[in-house]
């Protein structure tokens, strides 16, 4: 399975990177925020976030904040 993850800062230019490089490579994008969060910035549980995240997907590009300041 290959995989590539972008990580860094609200506002880095991630996703832009992250979309160029799927189409680059033929990839799936993936944006981890929209999988991870639910309705009104809601934080998921492990269980519920895992399940989201199982995706029937061997290829893919995805983004993540890196930010420690969570609950």
């Amino acid at each position: 399975m290959k995989k590539i993850n972008i990580i860094g800062t609200s506002g880095s230019g991630k996703s832009t990177f992250a979309k160029a490089l799927s189409k680059k490579l033929d990839y799936p994008y993936i944006e981890m925020d929209a999988i991870f969060w639910g309705k009104n910035w809601y934080w998921p549980s492990d269980d519920e976030f895992f399940n989201k995240l199982a995706l029937p997907l061997i290829e893919w590009v995805g983004t993540v904040k890196n930010e420690t300041n969570h609950p």
